[in-house]
């Protein structure tokens, strides 16, 4: 329960903003908090520096990525971040360096930034920062207007694909899941593949209105991926045990290339994120 300041009570359904994992005003937590901050409260991390206790999370997290996708995920290496929307820039900048410079394709592009576009959902929320944002074309002034207008030479590029599918959109005999693969792929063709370097989307949408996807989508999103050359990145940062799974793409038995994780990290105690990632990547 929280208070306001005239003593009115309130529930907390939403959590936060969906973070509140672990609940409200919790003692113990902040217990822990206080003996971690007695001792270290912040290290740098140059020159292989780092804490036994930042370690630790890492481990635990690439464990758990292991424990869930198996052999795909084994070796995961993880990133920490100050939260979800940092999380999601170092995600795209990572997709970036791999497709453009150390992937496979990196050596023909030369050393040019040339898959540089982000696909996703129309409806999708990533954050306020300037590529989260700009993933949002309501959130114009933010990041997508200055995109659009040349400010930067990435472009993100919005599915044509609507959670909410208009049966007019669909071929006969298709279902949902199908559909909305076919026109993931054609979005990537009229892109052009060559551009594209990710496809960024949540394993069910949460600002879009609680939405899960079909479950033919992803298992043929990712064949498609394949064949284009383009990461998988699952924002997993309203997720992390709300399913019955560690990580929500266990409900789809496909493992990304890519997860962002964030909020019940710390169930909101203190900022902060993880980006996992397969070892092709690093």
């Amino acid at each position: 329960m929280l208070k306001d300041v005239e003593g009115k009570e309130y529930l907390d359904a939403m959590a936060g903003i969906a973070v509140a994992h672990l609940g409200h005003g919790r003692k113990d937590l902040a217990q822990v908090a206080y003996e971690q901050m007695s001792k270290l409260e912040v290290s740098s991390n140059q020159r292989n520096l780092t804490s036994t206790n930042a370690i630790k999370v890492c481990e635990r997290l690439s464990g758990l990525a292991a424990q869930a996708f198996q052999e795909k995920m084994t070796g995961s290496r993880v990133y920490l971040t100050a939260g979800g929307g940092e999380g999601i820039e170092a995600a795209y900048h990572l997709a970036l360096r791999y497709w453009n410079k150390s992937g496979p394709l990196g050596s023909s592009l030369g050393g040019g930034y040339r898959k540089q576009k982000l696909i996703s959902f129309r409806n999708c929320y990533r954050g306020s920062t300037f590529i989260p944002a700009s993933m949002k074309p309501e959130f114009s002034d933010y990041g997508w207007k200055r995109w659009m207008e040349g400010e930067s030479e990435n472009v993100c590029k919005s599915s044509p694909h609507e959670l909410f599918m208009d049966k007019k959109k669909m071929k006969p005999g298709e279902n949902v899941g199908q559909g909305a693969a076919r026109q993931l792929e054609e979005a990537i063709i009229g892109e052009g593949p060559e551009t594209v370097a990710a496809f960024v989307f949540e394993p069910a949408q949460g600002d879009g209105g609680a939405v899960d996807m079909h479950r033919e989508f992803f298992p043929l999103a990712q064949e498609i991926f394949k064949r284009h050359g383009v990461s998988m990145i699952a924002d997993e940062i309203m997720a992390f045990a709300k399913t019955g799974h560690w990580f929500g793409m266990e409900l789809y038995g496909v493992c990304p290339d890519i997860m962002v994780i964030s909020k019940g990290l710390t169930s909101g105690y203190l900022p902060m994120g993880a980006v996992i990632y397969t070892n092709e990547l690093w």
